[in-house]
């Protein structure tokens, strides 16, 4: 049996009657194993690559030294996940709930990023990708003048941005979009680093902004 945990957020900026809000995605959600340490009427403990995560239903029932722990909907035990009744609400300790600063962020994208071509048997960049990453890096590495990069549709336009941000560790990035439907696709986009870490092309230590 496998339980899923949930992504791991942080909301910077949030303001009341405003849509406009800033988040940063600090752990993808992903799906482990049940496998179970130990089991008591404060907590259900389990093992994920060598981290035990704590999952419970109060802060005071999470062991000091325990760095992983979850919230659940009532006090978790494997008979109660294998019949469905537990529900995972969220993060209540993890070592990455923290504020970064940019610099912080920018440095977590340092010799974390690779060039990786599309094949058959393996995802990655594509050929119109990769050429204009390495034209564009190019460039920034001694930009004489302004520069234009011309890509057709559907050959890859934001991950190649979100490449390009990576890669030379951007500290600003301006993307211009002519529709709200289309700001909020490229912004989910930015959020969790689109393709980039599904592809291995960047690496998990790499935070998104």
């Amino acid at each position: 049996m496998k339980i899923t945990l949930p992504s791991l957020e942080s909301t910077l900026y949030q303001k009341t009657g405003s849509k406009n809000i800033i988040k940063q995605l600090l752990a993808s959600k992903r799906s482990i194993p049940l496998n179970v340490l130990q089991e008591n009427r404060f907590y259900l403990l389990v093992e994920d690559n060598g981290n035990k995560i704590c999952l419970t239903t109060k802060d005071e029932y999470i062991p000091e030294e325990i760095e992983y722990a979850l919230f659940t909907n009532m006090l978790p035990n494997k008979q109660r996940f294998e019949e469905g009744k537990i529900v995972i609400k969220g993060w209540a300790k993890h070592p990455l709930l923290k504020e970064y600063s940019s610099n912080e962020i920018i440095q977590s994208w340092k010799n974390d990023f690779l060039y990786k071509d599309e094949d058959r048997s393996e995802s990655g960049l594509r050929q119109p990708q990769i050429a204009a990453l390495h034209m564009i890096m190019g460039h920034l590495k001694l930009p004489l003048d302004a520069a234009t990069v011309v890509m057709p549709t559907g050959t890859g336009k934001t991950e190649t941005m979100l490449a390009t941000l990576i890669a030379n560790r951007c500290e600003k990035l301006l993307v211009t979009v002519p529709s709200d439907s289309l700001r909020n696709q490229i912004a989910e986009k930015f959020f969790n680093l689109g393709l980039l870490k599904q592809f291995g092309i960047g690496g998990e230590k790499s935070l998104s902004r």
